[in-house]
């Protein structure tokens, strides 16, 4: 099993955007969660925008992200994924988004945020907004 293990090691400058760099790594090679890309998305954000990162994620992120049920794999669309997946996607169609593709999840989301004007108010709004749509 160890022969087929590869290690890579990155080394940042303390001026590199890790999260950034996480996030083009994960979105253009081996297939990752889009939750994680997301969930990672967030943190950048709203670092940049001088918001509690860490406060924000562990009171709405987390909750149902460390959840069992919402790691389970389930059908969403052709595709099995995780559920919190699913929960992105319902959410991005809820809020007017369309419906993308399990491949195109992160993509989507990240263009809805991204839009002009601004879906909310603030990164913190956002993640209590798809906290509330995960309770549902």
């Amino acid at each position: 099993m160890l022969q087929d293990l590869n290690l890579v090691s990155i080394f940042l400058a303390p001026d590199d955007v890790c999260p950034a760099i996480f996030e083009a790594l994960n979105d253009r090679g081996a297939p990752s969660d889009a939750a994680d890309l997301i969930r990672n998305d967030i943190v950048r954000r709203a670092r940049i925008n001088g918001e509690d990162a860490a406060a924000m994620i562990t009171e709405y992120w987390q909750p149902f992200a460390n959840d069992p049920f919402w790691r389970q794999s389930d059908l969403g669309g052709r595709a099995r994924q995780p559920r919190i997946n699913n929960l992105i996607r319902y959410f991005l169609v809820f809020m007017g988004a369309g419906g993308p593709s399990s491949k195109r999840i992160f993509r989507t989301y990240r263009a809805y945020v991204h839009k002009s004007p601004p879906a909310f108010h603030s990164v913190a709004n956002e993640v209590q907004q798809i906290a509330i749509t995960g309770a549902h």
